[in-house]
C-alpha cells in the first residue's frame, strides 16, 4: 500500500523545515551532488549526502558516536545527528518504512529533488 502523495509532500516539507533549521546551506549541497541523489541509497539519500558532505552534519554527527561498519552508515550518523528515530526520519519524509513500494520512492525522489532544486 503506497502512501499518498499529500502525506509525502508534507512529509518532504517537514523535512525541509528542519533542514533549513539544522542545516541551513543543505540545498545547496543536494544541488551540487544532484546526480548522485538517491532516496532510496542510505549514501547517496538526502542525509546520507550530508553527513558525507557538508561540515554542518558532520559537527552535529560527531556529538553522537555512530558504527561506521553498517550499510546505513551515512543515512544513520545523519539521522542521530538530528535526533530522528526511524519513525521521526519516515515522518519528516527522509525514509519510507510501510512497504517499501517504489512508488512512494520513485514520489519522495520527486519531491525531494523540487524541495533542493527550488
Amino acid at each position: 500500500m503506497t502512501s499518498s502523495l499529500l502525506d509525502l509532500a508534507k512529509a518532504v516539507k517537514r523535512g525541509a523545515k528542519l533542514l533549513d533549521r539544522k542545516i541551513p546551506t543543505w540545498r545547496h549541497t543536494l544541488r551540487s551532488h544532484a546526480d548522485e541523489f538517491d532516496i532510496a541509497a542510505p549514501e547517496c539519500c538526502i542525509l546520507g549526502t550530508l553527513e558525507h558532505f557538508s561540515g554542518r552534519m558532520r559537527q552535529l554527527s560527531k556529538k553522537h558516536k555512530q558504527d561506521d561498519s553498517t550499510p546505513w552508515g551515512r543515512f544513520s550518523r545523519g539521522r542521530v545527528a538530528l535526533n530522528l528515530n526511524s519513525h521521526a526520519a519516515s515522518e519528516h519524509g527522509f525514509e519510507h518504512l510501510s512497504t517499501g513500494d517504489s512508488t512512494d520512492y520513485d514520489s519522495l525522489n520527486a519531491l525531494w529533488r523540487a524541495e533542493f532544486e527550488r
